[in-house]
């Protein structure tokens, strides 16, 4: 955002201004946003940047471990010839009529965790309960953002985007909802599995889920300080936890200064959060999807030699 740019917000976002506005001028909406909110694709502000610097240094690590074994035919390739072979190989599978695979794999096992059903349905359900509503967060948001971009005119485009309008409400208040009972139930399973197995490497990442716990909560309360700085608009009852939330503040100067705080507060945990992702149990959200790649491909290759 060009000094410019901001001289632009700040006729708005000022102390005791009458339109509603925060008195800080909050963080634009960036990549960084896209998991929960429609934005953009920027990476401009100063909490996405660094966060993504962390993120991109802990994956970088990770790749020089995974990469740390050697080739058979090439055992003193580097990192990047290793890499190199890695997209090799992945393009031959998509150019190959193996994607359909994948794609398959990536549905059953990754979209909807068949693989972790079978192994445990309880596990399965708490799983869900995180996973689901930010899959439908995140294709929410896409597809609002697309919407604005190739259909401006289209009412269903607004009707995404518009906080206020009682589907987007209540969507998010239920799948914010989700999200907490998810971790909760996350954090008791955990406690009551250290008493059992206390070495057990299959224990909850605990600072993961309290970043996830804290960023939703602080969400609620985020959306609470808007309803009621903008003087509760029609449809903002939908979104019922929020709704709530506002009760807890006055319209007037109060919510106005507090938003401001409140958006730095979120995005800080929205960036912590992604930036220890590689160090994190999380890890596996990036990992898994191509280690099931991977072994649905030999599956497939392993049943087609035994027929054979």
């Amino acid at each position: 955002m060009t000094e410019k740019d901001l001289d632009g917000c700040r006729r708005c976002h000022v102390a005791g201004n009458s339109v509603g506005a925060a008195a800080m001028v909050p963080p634009p909406k960036s990549i960084l946003c896209m998991p929960c909110h429609a934005a953009t694709f920027s990476v401009g502000d100063t909490v996405t940047l660094l966060s993504l610097l962390i993120f991109g240094a802990g994956m970088v690590l990770v790749l020089s471990y995974v990469f740390s074994g050697s080739l058979p035919g090439n055992p003193r390739a580097g990192i990047f010839g290793k890499l190199g072979v890695l997209l090799g190989g992945i393009a031959g599978v998509v150019f190959s009529g193996r994607i359909w695979i994948i794609l398959k794999a990536l549905f059953w096992d990754v979209l909807l965790q068949r693989r972790l059903y079978r192994r445990s349905p309880l596990r399965w359900t708490v799983h869900s309960l995180i996973f689901m509503p930010f899959l439908i967060r995140f294709t929410w948001g896409l597809t609002g953002l697309a919407g604005s971009l190739r259909f401006p005119e289209w009412a269903g485009t607004w009707m995404l985007l518009n906080k206020n309008h009682p589907m987007t409400a209540l969507v998010f208040d239920i799948t914010g909802v989700m999200i907490l009972a998810g971790v909760i139930w996350a954090f008791l399973r955990d406690r009551r599995h250290r008493r059992i197995q206390p070495a057990d490497l299959s224990r909850q990442d605990r600072l993961a889920l309290l970043l996830i716990g804290l960023l939703v909560l602080v969400g609620f309360v985020l959306e609470g300080v808007r309803i009621a700085m903008t003087g509760s608009p029609p449809g903002t009852r939908w979104a019922f936890i929020g709704y709530a939330f506002s009760g807890l503040f006055r319209e007037g100067e109060t919510p106005t200064t507090l938003y401001g705080y409140i958006w730095y507060l979120h995005a800080g945990l929205s960036g912590a959060f992604v930036a220890y992702l590689p160090f994190s149990r999380l890890l596996h959200i990036i990992l898994a999807p191509i280690a099931l790649s991977i072994q649905a491909v030999l599956d497939h290759e392993h049943k087609r030699k035994s027929h054979g």
